[in-house]
């Protein structure tokens, strides 16, 4: 007597092997550790210049001069 070979039918949605990849755990740890690393470089960075913002102000009040020089130098000449 010979049984016969029987077959099992998966349903569709169901995946018959189990695929690799990254779980939502990982990834958020992941991304958390990446924030960690980059806050702290930034301010490394940040430390190594200091007077940065005084730079920046000094370079537009610079260029706010420059603009104006020429509307300086017309008053000083039609009040002579």
């Amino acid at each position: 007597m010979r049984y016969a070979k029987q077959t099992i039918q998966h349903p569709v949605n169901t995946p018959t092997t189990r695929q690799g990849g990254f779980t939502l755990i990982k990834i958020m740890v992941i991304i958390a550790v990446v924030g960690i690393l980059a806050a702290l470089l930034v301010s490394k960075i940040r430390s190594h210049y200091p007077d940065q913002e005084r730079y920046a102000k000094a370079t537009q009040d610079m260029h706010e001069n420059r603009l104006r020089a020429p509307q300086a130098t017309l008053a000083v000449l039609a009040s002579a």
